[in-house]
């Protein structure tokens, strides 16, 4: 069970997990780099600020949207960039995005220090194993930090490139949670492990892998060289180990896990198509790490994609794509599912721009296991309640994919953020193999013009079982309306 809060005028909170006398998970301020997991801590951490709920415009096109930067590499990751100074989708934002978001009132007047008081308002909603995170201004303080609520509850809190994250157990809708930030003598421990193989990146939350990233391609035997690609996740774990995902399909050997394309599109006045790889008009590619990092709450790596045109036999890049991947450690003990965020944020690579054409799928897309081909093998679920039968071209917050795996049902789900374009955005569901797509394309096109990022950020839950709409909705609350933070420096 989990620590529980209720609506007084003091917040009690009753341990489960991160107890008093406990040894506390901290976060170690300064941290170290992902390949040395002992006493890891702060790193930067990632995704949305807190918005509302979806609207049938969202941002416009390549604007960023209203909290559109991530924050960049902090102190300590691995070949991060900027060292904070954040990625390039900063058209229209207001403040580095980070975790599953949350709005923030600051005492900037306060000095600086560890001493500090911090007010977690649960809003209309209820909060159960809940992402929080806010901004962090001024000094991080030094040594393993913890926050300290009442009944001796310690929760880990890691820091870094100006953000906040945390996770709370548990708050009754309309309650509110204080917690006093102090120093834990114990050694950090990574809740999240990022490690980097020859080929890929490996996260691992608490023991299990739950993800692996593709970096460079690689082909199975008797597959064409035009369908040779990286810069995907392959393959993707329930908290049980059953794998949800599938690679180099033999019906469609452009589909790759979870994976970015768009389909028809124009660039430099060519058609071209960065899904349907085989047709060798344009394909997409892992270009390097950008960084990596781990640490007590969340841990994940930056990569960089290219879209590359081929036309006219040239090969051109016409767009640069960031991802940003976040893993977080929700459960002390065996998880319910797992759960990360994907921001990618995709840039004219030159003064053209690409022009993407009205199609019924394109953009982010999520490929189901092996077995579940064959037409009845794959269970959709929308947001909305609409199936496979009923989902194709409905507008969805979240979308589901399951079947079983080795006999047991198993699944996973893409929550979208309502900052995205045309949020909440179109899926198309195929009628026979296990896959969907989130195709902000499907009504009408549009242009990512040059200096104008396209930002996109999804939250995607990995679980046992059959699909819970209930969960997947409360997920998506937290996700789009977090919890309000309140900081007091003392």
């Amino acid at each position: 069970m989990s620590p529980r809060v209720t609506a007084r005028s003091k917040v009690h909170l009753l341990a489960l997990g991160w107890l008093a006398g406990s040894v506390a998970l901290a976060c170690q301020a300064g941290g170290q780099p992902a390949s040395e997991p002992s006493g890891t801590g702060g790193k930067p951490p990632a995704g949305p600020t807190g918005s509302g709920g979806p609207t049938s415009g969202g941002q416009s096109p390549g604007s960023g949207g209203t909290g559109g930067a991530m924050a960049g590499g902090g102190a300590g990751a691995v070949g991060a960039t900027g060292g904070g100074a954040g990625n390039p989708a900063t058209a229209d934002a207001a403040g580095a995005s980070a975790g599953g978001g949350g709005s923030a009132n600051v005492d900037a007047n306060a000095p600086s220090g560890s001493s500090a008081e911090i007010t977690v308002a649960a809003g209309a909603d209820r909060r159960l194993a809940t992402i929080v995170t806010f901004p962090w201004e001024g000094d991080v303080p030094g040594g393993s930090i913890v926050l300290r609520g009442e009944g001796g509850v310690r929760l880990p809190l890691q820091i870094a490139a100006g953000r906040a994250t945390f996770i709370l157990p548990e708050l009754a809708a309309n309650a509110e949670a204080r917690f006093s930030l102090e120093t834990a003598a114990a050694e950090a421990t990574a809740g999240v492990t990022v490690a980097k193989e020859a080929d890929a990146v490996k996260v691992n939350v608490g023991a299990a892998t739950a993800l692996r990233y593709q970096t460079v391609g690689k082909l199975p035997a008797g597959v064409g060289q035009a369908f040779l690609r990286g810069g995907y996740l392959h393959p993707i774990f329930t908290p049980t180990g059953l794998m949800v995902t599938d690679d180099y399909p033999g019906d469609h050997r452009h589909h790759h896990g979870l994976w970015s394309a768009w389909a028809s599109s124009s660039f430099e006045g060519r058609e071209v198509d960065f899904w349907n790889m085989g047709g060798r008009s344009a394909k997409v590619d892992f270009d390097s790490l950008a960084g990596m990092w781990q640490g007590p709450v969340h841990g994940g790596f930056e990569s960089k994609q290219v879209h590359v045109s081929l036309a006219g036999g040239q090969s051109k890049v016409a767009l640069n794509e960031l991802w940003r991947v976040t893993a977080y450690r929700t459960h002390v003990d065996a998880p319910p599912y797992f759960v990360f965020d994907l921001d990618s944020t995709q840039e004219a690579a030159s003064t053209s721009p690409v022009m993407l054409h009205k199609y019924i799928y394109g953009g982010f897309a999520l490929r189901g296991h092996a077995s579940w081909g064959g037409g009845g093998g794959a269970v959709f679920l929308t947001s909305e309640g609409k199936n496979r039968a009923s989902g194709d071209g409905t507008n969805a917050r979240w979308c589901y994919i399951g079947g079983r795996v080795d006999g047991k049902p198993a699944g996973y789900a893409a929550l979208g953020h309502p900052n995205n374009f045309r949020a909440p955005q179109p899926v198309r569901i195929n009628p026979t193999d296990p896959f969907f797509s989130i195709a902000p394309v499907r009504d009408s096109g549009f242009d990512i013009a040059p200096g104008k990022p396209f930002v996109s950020r999804y939250r995607i839950v990995i679980s046992d079982g059959a699909p819970d709409a209930a969960l997947l909705d409360r997920l998506w609350n937290d996700y789009a309306r977090p919890p309000t933070v309140t900081l007091k420096r003392n």
